[in-house]
């Protein structure tokens, strides 16, 4: 299905797995901007909870997705119907409702669309089994029912009630099609299957006033009248091939009153409106097509090559009427007006017959064509996509800035990919998709490994591709990162562990207690590679291949684990004596837990808060096994004086320090071991993740969403509460507690929590943080204040890979 889209001035991409965005103009809500002035609306089209698109399709003034499950979404334009939502009421201008309230099209009772055809006032849908239904206004026959009547536009005309397209039959077999496209205006056409040799296998329907239905007539209306549908709907005459055989369409783009179709052999033929010479024949006339002769053989594009692709757009008379046509070479060829370089030739000369090819950097090769009235898309096999023409409205998307004549940079509509986060207390780390570091928020111990002791993040212009990347040494690449309160320590791919930042008591595990402000050579001798690492206050942890697990740095409390409390500034030969092998380690303040192969959990350290689980405050200086109940724990997370568990079960269990009710118990008293009671997570709702701040904690939940509890005094829970505390009274937990806010219906991968922050991998791989930003470890290029009830944070801008 295509993932990107054009209207008139507007453009509309799936940018990432699922996830729409579009821009240009808004006038009827195309870009589907939801009510209530969303913070985030810009940055993907909300389609409700957990839904996805699948295809995206534009109208003049209308979007529509297909959505994974065949279901079909509309937004923008609705003054006849054309949204299918029984109604005719604009969707997605601010004032109706996006998301979860804006429901999928009335298709029939199990039926699902696989592509769709949005024209100027009405709409078709193509089936899995190949029928058509169509809706909105019939003007002149579009909807190609045999009648001139509206529907879509009031109740009881969609679902059941709305009929498939009669398209004729070929041996008492009802025809089916394989493809469908709107002509703007009032008009369809269907390329149909299993047609036989003697016929084009191309039908078109509906107004015909400039001849676009290429009937060799002017006669307006077919599909509009009893008797004109079915088998009385004619063939379009397409010729003959060099060796003699009907021609068939395999491709049909449409403009204003005009069309262009893509012969099985590669030839390009378009007929109708010529106003503008946009049939690219080399003249300017009068509609063509209206007579018998215009039909079949006449009138094809010389291209100097078989095309493998087309597309069409615009009205005559300046408005933009224009085609192009991707040929099997490669390149690109376009005519018709050219007033805003829609064509793409450098310059705006209008042009009756195809350019020269057009010019793409190195290494973009387009693969498929969309157009706006006024402005032109291609797109590359590896996603890469450039726009060129008007940009009056924005159309051409970012980074553009006004009109261009020619193809030029990237659309940007994303940057690099995020795999895995890491938050210490006040910056953040993020590893992209190649293994690629980057870290901001606060340097002033130098733990964003750059090299210097300067913040980033909390100015404008030291984010994106400013922002400089963590060097672990020469090709190599990051597989895990951690971030403790004023250090931070990365794996590579090769399990060597590298730490820099703050080493007042040997966290970096370098043998002394100098800082570093950037990764030093050689990586810490451990005895095995390393599969992770955990930062605490003043101490680090690596989990090893071998399911040991190693400590060193400050230990005053037993946060080694090595049964004494002397600090280590580096790794010691022994490991923490384990019960069984790890297969995770997580670090608060100063005390730290292994998960086992058999799902137990062991802690050792710090426990003046109870944040061992053991049952009293004694400190531990090695591991003490926890009581998590029979069926074990799948996950730990630590920070400061607390300790979480995700139990087999998918509940989540807490115990420590629970003075802002970060334990989510619906009281402010401490534990000294897991309460009998779970986390209120909400009705019919379970855990899949979880990380802990310094007095507060976040769930990632079975439905892709994130629940956060405890302190809110820097609005680190994320939602619109604005209590400085949630989870420590009665009442507050569970259903009464919402999910923290993403915007667009996006769901969550991944959540890291710092001592006041979060942050969130979204399901388009992109990063969202809020919380606290004094020391800019949001990533929103300033140190202001950030909440969803007042200025919202975007997503944070990581550049390009490297």
């Amino acid at each position: 299905m295509p993932n990107l889209a054009a209207g008139t001035a507007h453009t509309c991409a799936i940018f990432a797995p699922g996830a729409v965005r579009c821009w240009g103009d808004n006038m009827l809500g195309q870009l589907g901007r939801p009510a209530g002035g969303e913070p985030l609306a810009a940055y993907s089209v909300d389609l409700g909870t957990g839904r996805r698109a699948a295809g995206v399709f534009a109208g003049s003034r209308t979007t529509c997705v297909i959505l994974d499950g065949g279901e079909v979404k509309c937004w923008g334009q609705n003054a006849h119907g054309q949204l299918g939502l029984e109604d005719a009421l604009n969707r997605g201008d601010g004032l109706s409702a996006m998301g979860d309230g804006l429901p999928p099209v009335k298709l029939g009772e199990g039926q699902r669309a696989v592509s769709l055809a949005v024209g100027d006032s009405s709409t078709c849908a193509l089936l899995e089994t190949g029928r058509v239904k169509c809706w909105g206004d019939d003007y002149q026959g579009a909807l190609g029912y045999g009648d001139n009547v509206i529907r879509g536009d009031s109740p009881g005309t969609m679902g059941d009630n709305l009929p498939v397209v009669d398209l004729g039959s070929r041996d008492g077999i009802p025809l089916v099609a394989r493809s469908i496209a709107a002509i703007q205006y009032h008009s369809f056409c269907a390329i149909l299957n299993d047609t036989g040799p003697e016929n084009s296998a191309l039908k078109c329907w509906g107004s015909n006033d400039y001849c676009e239905l290429c009937t060799g007539t002017s006669q307006s209306g077919l599909a509009g009248m009893p008797g004109t549908t079915g088998d009385n709907l004619p063939w379009v005459d397409l010729g003959t091939t060099t060796t003699g055989a009907k021609r068939k369409a395999v491709q049909i783009a449409g403009g204003f009153q005009f069309v262009c179709v893509l012969g099985d052999d590669g030839a390009v033929k378009c007929w109708g409106d010529n106003l503008s010479g946009q049939l690219g024949v080399g003249f300017t006339s009068r509609p063509v097509s209206c007579e018998p002769e215009e039909t079949g053989n006449s009138g094809w594009v010389d291209l100097a090559g078989r095309a493998a692709a087309i597309a069409a757009s615009g009205p005559s008379g300046g408005a933009g009427a224009h085609v192009c046509a991707l040929l099997e070479s490669g390149e690109v060829r376009c005519w018709g007006e050219n007033s805003f370089g829609q064509l793409g030739t450098g310059d705006v000369t209008n042009l009756m017959v195809p350019s020269a090819p057009l010019a793409f950097a190195a290494g973009f090769v387009p693969t498929r064509l969309v157009m706006g009235d006024q402005h032109s898309c291609a797109q590359s096999s590896e996603g890469r996509i450039k726009c060129w023409g008007s940009n009056q409205s924005g159309q051409l998307g970012p980074p553009a800035t006004g009109d261009l004549h020619a193809p030029a940079a990237d659309l940007d509509l994303r940057g690099a990919v995020v795999r895995a986060l890491a938050a210490g207390d006040d910056h953040t780390c993020a590893i992209l998709d190649h293994g690629t570091l980057r870290c901001w928020g606060r340097n002033l111990e130098g733990q964003l490994g750059i090299g210097d002791a300067l913040n980033r993040g909390d100015h404008p212009g030291q984010m994106g591709d400013n922002l400089p990347v963590v060097e672990l040494g020469a090709g190599v690449t990051t597989k895990a990162v951690a971030a403790g309160a004023l250090h931070t320590c990365a794996v590579s791919a090769a399990g060597e562990v590298r730490c820099w930042g703050a080493n007042d008591s040997g966290q970096l595990g370098t043998g002394d207690t100098t800082a570093r402000p950037a990764p030093m050579p050689p990586s810490l001798a451990l005895g095995a590679p390393a599969s992770s690492v955990a930062a605490g206050g003043a101490f680090s942890c690596a989990f090893l291949t071998t399911g040991a697990v190693k400590c060193w740095g400050g230990n005053h409390d037993g946060q080694l684990g090595t049964g004494d409390r002397s600090d280590r500034l580096a790794p010691d030969s022994s490991t923490v004596a384990l019960a069984s092998r790890a297969t995770a380690v997580v670090a608060g303040d100063a005390h730290a837990c292994a998960l086992l192969d058999d799902r137990r959990v062991q802690c050792w350290g710090a426990n003046g808060k109870g944040q061992l689980g053991v049952g009293d405050l004694q400190a531990r200086l090695v591991p003490s096994t926890i009581d998590v109940g029979r069926d074990g724990a799948l996950a730990v997370a630590a920070h400061a004086n607390q300790t979480c568990v995700l139990l087999a079960s998918r509940q989540v269990k807490c115990w420590g320090d629970n003075a802002r009710g970060q334990l989510g118990l619906g009281d402010g008293i401490d534990r000294a071991a897991p309460a009998a009671a779970a986390v209120d997570l909400g009705t019919g709702r379970s855990a899949v993740a979880l990380s802990a701040g310094a007095d507060f904690t976040c769930a990632l939940l079975d439905h892709q969403q994130v629940k956060c509890w405890g302190d809110n005094s820097a609005a680190e829970l994320g939602t619109t509460l604005t209590g400085s505390l949630y989870g420590n009274a009665p009442g507050q937990m569970g259903d009464a507690l919402p999910t923290a806010f993403h915007g667009g219906g996006r769901s969550v991968s991944a959540v890291v929590t710092g001592a006041k922050h979060a942050c969130a991998i979204l399901d388009t791989s992109d990063v969202r943080c809020w919380g606290d930003n004094a020391y800019g470890q949001l990533g929103a290029g300033d140190s202001d204040t950030h909440s969803f009830y007042a200025n919202p944070t975007a997503t944070v801008d990581l550049g390009h890979e490297s």
